[in-house]
């Protein structure tokens, strides 16, 4: 997962992050990736609950992995992402975010 943190920092559109995680590239472990999401767009809205009138506590920048806590919500994801060092929980928009196939 590190690995895919460090080249995931150079990509720089959601076409570019959705090509690599498909990509059969021996740098990807999808097994260890599993209930893992990535980050599409530019900066990500990450806010403390769901909902868009939520308070946005960060932004998230395209190519981050996050870790998907509750997927029961058709639209929102409570997820946990480093941020600052420090690990957080908080909610995205799952249209912004893409899994590894």
């Amino acid at each position: 997962m590190q690995q895919f943190q460090e080249v995931s920092k150079t990509l720089e559109t959601s076409r570019e992050v959705k090509s690599f995680i498909r990509s059969p590239a021996p740098l990807i472990d999808r097994q260890a990736l599993k209930g893992y999401r990535v980050t599409t767009v530019n900066t990500l809205n990450f806010r403390d609950n769901a909902g868009m009138s939520s308070m946005i506590v960060d932004t998230i920048p395209i190519g981050t992995i996050v870790r998907v806590i509750d997927k029961s919500n058709k639209s929102w994801l409570l997820v946990e992402v480093e941020i600052n060092g420090k690990l957080e929980q908080g909610w995205v928009l799952r249209r912004y975010t893409t899994y590894f196939k």
